[in-house]
Order: C-alpha cells, then structure tokens, then sequence
C-alpha cells in the first residue's frame, strides 16, 4: 500500500505516529516550555548545535538572561562564556541583533505570524515553523533534514538542496501531523528522522508510517 492508495489513511498512520512519539520522543526542556523567549533562543541554539551541548547551558543560561532585556544589559562575559560552551560565539553579534529586533520591532513580544517571524535576524524558515507549532498551536510542518527525509521516502518524492523550501514538501508532511497537536507530531517526525528513518539503513521494519511508506514498502516486500 503506497501513497496514491492511502489517501483515507493518514487518520490510522497519525494514530501510529502517535503511539510510537508516546514511547520514543525525545524529552528536552525547551519541548515542554511555553515561554516563547525560551523556545525561541533554544530552537537559535540548536541551528548548529546538538542538544547535549544545549542542555549543558540551559538552567544556567535561562536563569541568568531570563528575558530578551537580561541578554542586552547584562553580564557579556557570562554571555560569551555561555556561547563559547555551545560554540556559538561567533554569533554572538546576530544573536544580539535577533534581541535588539524583537525589542525595538515588537516590544519584546514574539509574533506568531510567519511573514513577521522571518524578517527577524537569526530566525529561518525551520525556526518560525517549530515556534508556530509549539508556542502558537499553528500547524506549520518544519522541514529539516530529518522531515525532509521522512517525506520523500515516504511519498517517493525526488530530494535535493531545495527540498527544504518546496512547498510540495511541506502540504506533504502536513499529512502526517494531527492539526490540534502540532506541537507533539513536529517533534514526533523530527525524532522519527532521527532515530528509525536515518540516512543510511533506515529501521523500516520498525516504522509506524511503515504500512504506506513507499520506501518501506519496497524493502519489505
């Protein structure tokens, strides 16, 4: 059973999704947080970074700059300090310019609409997209190269560098989310890419989307 015969069944695969996320999703704090400045700046964090090494600064790094305001007038050697654990300090100065944007811009307050979240310095395509799913309960699919991967296997559908920002990509995975959990099946797909659809020798035996994949569909015939 591939894609043009499952139409009526993305609700059975999202339940599947769903039982498998229950079990296996990975639990980080800025998962679970609701404090958009939290989210933001982990979700900025992670661009280039793995989330061991986020986690190491977190209680401290959110307990020292515990708001936008914190990161400009506090202290700049804790906050190179911080950076530097993460490797992030040569962006030090765009994460400045991110704060000084939704101060001046926005009175500190995050915007939920996509169009204003990407003119934020720092912020892309994949970080406005997680921050609607988790803090504005929006469903907007993240394309990374987990999703990406889950979705062209998945549909058969070509990839290559632009994937990312193909919308074909995206109305695609939103299929496979449940529209009032955007929040969870985001993190659900993003894990599932992760740890069972992996690059090389993806677990298909183990996959719940395995009953419609065409990939798995071959290689479990």
């Amino acid at each position: 059973m591939c894609f043009e015969n499952v139409i009526a069944e993305f609700f059975y695969l999202r339940k599947r999704l769903q039982e498998w996320g229950k079990q296996h999703l990975r639990s980080y704090p800025w998962r679970f947080s609701n404090d958009p400045y939290e989210v933001l700046l982990a979700e900025f964090f992670l661009r280039r970074t793995g989330p061991k090494q986020v986690l190491s600064i977190y209680d401290e790094f959110f307990k020292t700059f515990p708001d936008f305001e914190t990161i400009i007038k506090g202290d700049k050697n804790l906050l190179d300090f911080l950076l530097h654990k993460l490797g992030l300090h040569i962006r030090k100065k765009q994460l400045i310019e991110m704060v000084e944007y939704i101060l001046l811009t926005f009175e500190g307050q995050i915007p939920c609409r996509r169009s204003l979240l990407l003119r934020i310095p720092g912020v892309g395509s994949y970080i406005a997209s997680i921050f609607r799913c988790s803090i504005c309960e929006c469903l907007d699919p993240p394309l990374d190269a987990n999703t990406v991967r889950i979705v062209g296997r998945f549909f058969n559908f070509p990839i290559n560098d632009s994937s990312r920002r193909n919308k074909k990509f995206r109305n695609a995975l939103t299929l496979l989310m449940e529209p009032d959990q955007p929040r969870f099946y985001a993190y659900c797909l993003i894990d599932l890419g992760s740890i069972v659809c992996k690059p090389h020798k993806p677990n298909c035996l183990n996959c719940p989307l395995n009953p419609a994949c065409c990939y798995a569909v071959n290689i479990l015939s």
